[in-house]
């Protein structure tokens, strides 16, 4: 399961007010599969009202997590956090050390 660090989490939530989505809804981690040939597959966010029907839940009342099953079973636990990335701000998920063997 997914985890939010605290700045992750205050990210997040910010979005979902600044673009006017209820505070119910709760974010869907999910992968498209690869872009094209010979490119690397990409995690997606969305913010949505529930899950779908094979997500693993998580998070807490203000903010709950829907992580695609597949992505759940490709990464297992891992920490979303922010990180600076050429003067933006972007998610980056960090595996943890017991799934390196993943």
């Amino acid at each position: 399961m997914f985890t939010l660090t605290p700045n992750a989490f205050a990210a997040l939530s910010a979005a979902r007010a600044e673009n006017g989505i209820p505070d119910t809804y709760g974010i869907r981690f999910f992968g498209p599969g690869p872009t094209g040939p010979g490119q690397e597959s990409r995690l997606s966010i969305d913010f949505v009202e529930s899950p779908e029907p094979d997500d693993v839940v998580g998070g807490g009342p203000e903010l709950r997590t829907f992580v695609e099953a597949a992505i759940d079973e490709r990464f297992g636990d891992a920490t979303i956090d922010i990180d600076t990335i050429d003067g933006n701000l972007d998610l980056v998920l960090r595996r943890t050390a017991a799934d390196d063997g993943k």
